[in-house]
């Protein structure tokens, strides 16, 4: 048997000298597999896969998507750009992020679509907040470098619903490049930011805020069916400039789907 202090230099010497490991490959989603990629986007392209809706500049930038806020003689200019694609869970759509700007708001947007069954292409909205979250839109949003809040959300719709909350992984000042992953099992939705999980959660239908009457029904019967497939889409306001790039989504495969991730 190797003496405890012996075992203790052997630890330490494996710890120090192991190879360094990517943060991004540190993600591990127990029972499933990362299957074939079903899309892509590098922006090489332009952004003809994409849709504009709202007060929002977007544009291609050195071959990444370049997406601001601004609209002439809007005070709080905002917006969504949706990618004209429908994933069915499971899957893993990933993606790089960069603020531009100190003040602002980014929200992503995955699982979206009609709560009458339609795809979110076949009706117009004009970019303002309540058409995703108090109308006929069924998705789940993660909102990050909130405006200095120190808080990161992921709210549900129909109902403005708030699902779960995270420090903010990306502060006002933070310029470096952050990638983002969104994995989608059944009821089940994490993100891991850098590779480090950042929000996990279980959409039974039950947690429920009672709050405004603009946001859902009082009192609140509960926040509706899980959400397992729809659109994915960008959302800036408060004058947010961002980068983003590398928008992956692959089809995941179960080996053993643990209990309540089904659908």
């Amino acid at each position: 048997m190797i003496p405890r202090e012996y075992r203790r230099i052997t630890l330490f010497s494996l710890l120090l000298f192991a190879p360094a490991v990517p943060a991004r490959e540190l993600t591990v989603v127990p029972g499933y597999q990362r299957g074939p990629l079903i899309a892509s986007e590098t922006f090489s392209g332009g952004l003809k896969h994409w849709l504009a809706e709202g007060g929002i500049a977007a544009r291609i930038q050195e071959g990444k998507l370049l997406l601001e806020s601004r609209q002439p003689g809007a005070d709080n200019p905002k917006g969504n750009l949706w990618w004209r694609k429908e994933f069915p869970e499971p899957y893993l759509i990933e993606f790089d992020y960069q603020s531009l700007s100190s003040n602002g708001l980014t929200m992503v947007f995955w699982n979206a679509h009609g709560i009458d069954g339609r795809e979110i292409f076949s009706w117009k909205r004009s970019g303002k907040y309540t058409e995703y979250i108090s109308s006929n839109l069924r998705a789940y949003h993660l909102s990050f470098h909130r405006f200095g809040s120190g808080l990161s959300n992921i709210r549900k719709a129909p109902g403005f619903h708030l699902l779960s909350t995270a420090k903010d992984p990306v502060a006002p000042d933070d310029r470096r490049v952050h990638h983002f992953r969104i994995v989608v099992t059944g009821k089940r939705q994490r993100v891991f930011v850098d590779g480090r999980l950042l929000h996990d959660i279980l959409d039974d239908g039950k947690p429920c805020l009672n709050r405004h009457p603009w946001q859902h029904p009082l009192p609140c019967p509960g926040t509706g069916p899980a959400s397992t497939h729809g659109a994915f889409g960008i959302r800036v306001t408060q004058r947010q400039k961002a980068l983003f790039d590398n928008v992956r989504v692959y089809t995941l495969v179960a080996t053993e789907r643990p209990p309540g991730e089904e659908r």
